[in-house]
């Protein structure tokens, strides 16, 4: 039995979906509705409260609703589930961004002067940004997967991708169908990760390709914000870039003439990457920092460090014991964070432990999705 209800989308929940309330007192979560929406929504009797509803139909829309520009784009099984936000104004996606940051810290406990926040900093392209994309493919056909299911989605044209990526897209897309692309071993499909920086013809299935930002005006921003964070540091400070990859950030480090960086990542081919660029004042220490002993391993390499750059993966700074154990010299934190949550957890325990946070400059890399990139500075009283 179903039960359906019609109700006004209240607001976002962390993860992005829409907020609904049910008459009976329950809430739900709703794929494809921004807040303002007024729809029809079904869920079954026996639904739990916060788990997620059907949309049947928007009643009325939401003042920033828009229609979406891409026909491939939709939370129905066999459409792409890509760009959730996409049925958004921009201006309208931004400020949930900064909502969803906001709520992140206020969960932890975390207390921000509103001084420290700057404002977000928009994509300067909303369409055309991304330079690297990851595909599924099943020998015959391109595309990604439907909204929270393990649905292949063809496309044939992406609304994200720049001009370049693109050209690339339609070159392995003429290739079709491939026997090198088909899946085997009982797979649905293999993925390619496609890359504006390779040729067509260097593409092979199931190959990850090194971590690179994927929005590269907003990079160049980023890469400017470390520059100007470390600009006025001493050169001769010894400092860290943890979760280096292939020097995305080293080189600016590098650039400003620090003589004694070391650049830690786990091995793999970012590493062999950032050792053929030999960038002067840099060492390189080949570690996982998840594993036991590693920040012992740093601080025996990296005994006196005064700054650190850290740009984690999603699960942040899984392993932090040792970051408040070993490395007393430290006076500045320069914080990357690509996960609201991680980035919350570690935040509240930086300043749990007496480092005071001095700055949080949200970025914005994917439009159309609920992500967004936190840039931070933490530092020692008195520093």
């Amino acid at each position: 039995m179903k039960s359906i209800f019609q109700a006004t989308v209240r607001d976002l929940s962390h993860k992005g979906l829409g907020v609904v309330d049910h008459p009976d007192g329950r809430t739900f979560f709703v794929r494809g509705t921004w807040p303002g929406d007024f729809g029809e929504f079904e869920v079954d009797h026996g639904a739990q409260k916060y788990d997620e509803a059907n949309l049947l139909q928007i009643i009325k829309s939401s003042a920033d609703r828009i229609e979406v520009q891409c026909s491939f784009r939709g939370y129905r099984p066999g459409q792409c589930g890509g760009c959730p936000w996409m049925i958004a104004e921009y201006s309208s996606q931004l400020k949930y961004k900064i909502k969803r940051l906001h709520h992140a810290l206020e969960k932890r406990k975390v207390s921000v002067a509103s001084e420290i926040f700057r404002p977000i900093v928009a994509s300067p392209k909303i369409y055309g940004y991304r330079n690297r994309v990851q595909l599924k493919t099943d020998g015959r056909k391109l595309g990604y997967v439907s909204e929270a299911s393990s649905i292949f989605a063809p496309v044939n044209h992406c609304m994200i991708m720049n001009e370049k990526l693109h050209e690339i897209f339609h070159e392995v897309l003429a290739t079709l169908p491939r026997d090198d692309f088909k899946p085997s071993g009982g797979h649905n499909w293999c993925y390619l990760d496609l890359d504006d920086e390779l040729k067509s013809h260097e593409i092979t299935v199931n190959k990850r390709r090194p971590f690179r930002q994927g929005n590269t005006e907003q990079n160049v921003f980023m890469k400017k914000w470390v520059e100007l964070k470390f600009q006025n540091l001493p050169k001769h400070f010894p400092v860290i870039d943890l979760f280096c990859g292939s020097g995305n950030f080293t080189e600016v480090l590098s650039g400003l003439g620090f003589t004694n960086i070391l650049a830690v990542e786990v091995q793999g081919s970012a590493l062999t990457m950032l050792k053929n660029k030999e960038l002067r004042g840099v060492r390189i220490l080949e570690l996982d920092i998840n594993e036991k002993g590693s920040w012992a391993q740093i601080a025996k390499y990296q005994p006196h460090a005064r700054a650190i750059l850290v740009d984690p993966p999603r699960e942040g700074l899984v392993k932090r014991k040792g970051f408040f154990k070993y490395l007393d010299n430290l006076e500045h934190i320069f914080y990357i964070s690509c996960e609201l949550d991680t980035f919350s957890r570690d935040t509240s325990d930086l300043v749990n432990h007496h480092w005071s946070l001095r700055e949080v400059t949200p970025i914005d890399l994917f439009p159309h999705t609920p992500h967004v990139e936190i840039l931070s500075h933490f530092s020692k009283p008195n520093s």
